[in-house]
């Protein structure tokens, strides 16, 4: 009875790693696939961060999909929502030296 437990509990436990596992390796794609976006090697986000910025940029082409005339400004504007100041500044500069 005692090992049939044991066996239950290292099975859970390897799963549970696989899925951790699996949401790091994708969480690492999204953070490539964003810093090749915008052209910003060196920009690390936290996952949290990267998620928040990903669900902007849907949003973004969603607005855009469906018509809305959108401006640089404003393109920027919700891409920086609710994302850390220091994350926002870096996309803020990012723009401006793109105009330059």
């Amino acid at each position: 009875m005692k090992a049939s437990i044991n066996n239950k509990r290292f099975f859970k436990a390897q799963r549970e790693r696989h899925r951790m596992h699996s949401l790091n390796k994708a969480l690492d794609v999204l953070r490539k696939k964003l810093q090749q976006s915008l052209s910003c090697p060196e920009l690390r986000l936290p996952k949290f961060e990267a998620l928040k910025l990903a669900k902007n940029y849907i949003r973004t082409l969603e607005l855009i999909l469906h018509g809305n005339k959108i401006t640089n400004d404003e393109l920027l504007n919700i891409l920086c929502k609710n994302l850390r100041p220091t994350t926002a500044n870096i996309l803020k500069k990012l723009r401006i030296e793109k105009q330059c």
